[in-house]
């Protein structure tokens, strides 16, 4: 930012735009803002807005069928971004570049899925198998509520 030939003139006309940012979390679009948007304005003399979304394209489907005020960036989950690519629910803005042939973005997020365990009542590591066998170890189980990466 610091190397934009910045003028007055062009100060002033970016003072009635923002950067509408939305992230995963709220405690992290408030480090978010601390850390970038404030800074970036204190530049630029654009406001930075963050606010919070729950990851999912379906919301980025509705937030883009809404119109009016759209977001200029979304934080997302690596499996998110080409989907979200493929839908055109992104600007197409880094040709031969990003993290999807497409070049619509880099993902900032990576999923992993784990097991974990009770050490208390399995004497041995679980495996995919006594996950789904409530008989045996009964008990809470949880995953993520869609179905990518499983």
């Amino acid at each position: 930012m610091a190397a934009l030939p910045w003028t007055p003139d062009s100060v002033a006309r970016a003072a009635t735009v923002s950067v509408q940012a939305a992230s995963l979390d709220i405690s992290l679009a408030a480090a978010q803002r601390d850390a970038i948007g404030q800074p970036f304005h204190a530049k630029s003399g654009i406001a930075t807005r963050f606010t919070v979304w729950d990851g999912s394209p379906d919301t980025l489907r509705k937030v883009e069928s809404r119109g009016g005020r759209r977001w200029t960036l979304v934080l997302m989950e690596d499996t998110s971004v080409p989907e979200a690519c493929a839908a055109d629910l992104m600007v197409h803005a880094f040709p031969g570049g990003g993290d999807t042939a497409a070049g619509c973005g880099w993902a900032a997020l990576q999923v992993r899925t784990i097991l974990a365990w009770d050490r208390g009542r399995l004497d041995t590591p679980p495996n995919w198998t006594d996950f789904w066998d409530v008989a045996r170890h009964p008990g809470r189980r949880a995953l993520r509520r869609d179905p990518r990466t499983t």
